[in-house]
């Protein structure tokens, strides 16, 4: 990552306030981009150039993206990688060639940026393949695969255990924060299955707590846009 954002750095000459101005062109990029993705998704309706300001505009006072868009964080190149990705595909279903190469930038922004998003290479395949049985069989191997290439390429184990160790690891690092979801307890993958519906669910309306105590009336900003 520290490899992949240099150019990014030396654009900003190594100054963090230029940085911070170079990130917020590029996540005003990003959502340029879905936004021209949803036009030509919609190319029967009218996306008229007004329904554009008034896009970017909400999108500016948008809670979170207030709060992250002058963070020094790697989420603003996930986006743009998303971004990417998205319209990529858009091209690829209208017949655009050149959609392939949007669709390759995405997939290779996101897992550089997030190891976590490896699954668009599988997804990015997918789109290549006209019969509907055909992409399930795909998915289903490549799901099949998804522990082998992890175990090879981080030497890791791939199981519960180790899954809990990682995620409980971490509520030790940032107990005092109180930014951390709860102790899990994971001995096999009918434990992680069962939490998944809570834990998606905390992820959708964090702050607001499910699967952890905080006093998310304190964060004014966070409830705000969980709201």
């Amino acid at each position: 990552f520290t490899w992949f954002t240099s150019p990014l750095r030396f654009i900003a000459l190594y100054q963090i306030e230029i940085f911070v101005v170079v990130q917020m062109f590029l996540m005003v990029l990003a959502t340029s981009l879905l936004w021209k993705a949803w036009c030509i998704s919609q190319k029967y309706n009218n996306c008229d150039k007004d329904y554009f300001v008034c896009y970017i505009l909400l999108l500016c006072t948008f809670p979170a993206f207030m709060l992250f868009v002058t963070i020094p964080l790697r989420d603003f190149l996930a986006l743009l990688g998303v971004s990417f990705f998205v319209l990529g595909y858009i091209y690829v279903r209208e017949g655009v060639k050149k959609g392939v190469l949007f669709v390759l930038l995405g997939t290779l922004i996101c897992c550089v940026v997030r190891p976590a998003m490896a699954i668009l290479p599988v997804v990015s395949l997918v789109l290549f393949f006209r019969r509907t049985m055909a992409k399930i069989l795909f998915l289903l191997i490549g799901f099949a695969f998804a522990p082998f290439v992890f175990i090879v390429s981080t030497g890791y184990t791939f199981s519960p255990q180790f899954f809990s160790y990682v995620r409980n690891s971490r509520n030790e690092r940032y107990a005092e924060s109180e930014m951390v979801y709860g102790i899990v307890d994971w001995e096999s993958y009918w434990d992680i299955f069962m939490d998944l519906p809570e834990l998606l669910l905390q992820f959708l309306i964090a702050p607001i707590p499910v699967v952890r105590e905080i006093n998310y009336l304190a964060m004014k900003a966070h409830f705000l846009d969980a709201v």
